[in-house]
């Protein structure tokens, strides 16, 4: 007979919006049946039932996790995933790629189903300035 071993997560990290995030996720895992509502809470669908969801799970987060989110229900509301500092830094790096990379380009790039596809994609993208704001972008004097 095989027995089956598994481990709880072990996470250390200084930040407690991380640690109450890997709660969130981890109590949503295991109270949530339904798995869209599981991405309804984490903002990847969309929906105006997060808060209802959020109730259902929110009596089994750990203490200092129920405070954190109780204290960020605008978040919870908002759609968790994209509220970061780090996701919101990606995010508004599109604001600043040059017009001549259009969403047209970008989404041919990202469809095509051959290397030669891609090329000619990157054929036309104005790598060098691309590349320029992209720098500027990530510069320290940005972050």
């Amino acid at each position: 007979m095989m027995m089956l071993y598994y481990q709880l997560p072990v996470s250390v990290d200084i930040s407690e919006a991380q640690n109450a995030l890997l709660e969130l996720k981890l109590t949503a895992i295991k109270c949530l049946d339904d798995y869209n509502e599981f991405l309804q809470l984490l903002g990847e669908m969309p929906s105006d039932k997060r808060l209802s969801i959020f109730e259902k799970i929110q009596p089994h987060l750990p203490v200092y996790a129920k405070e954190f989110w109780m204290n960020n229900l605008p978040i919870v509301e908002a759609g968790i995933s994209w509220s970061g500092r780090l996701e919101k830094y990606i995010l508004n790096l599109r604001l600043h790629l040059p017009d001549s990379l259009s969403p047209d380009l970008v989404d041919r790039f990202f469809s095509s189903s051959s290397l030669e596809e891609q090329k000619k994609c990157i054929e036309e993208m104005p790598l060098d300035e691309l590349g320029s704001r992209i720098s500027w972008y990530v510069s320290k004097d940005n972050l």
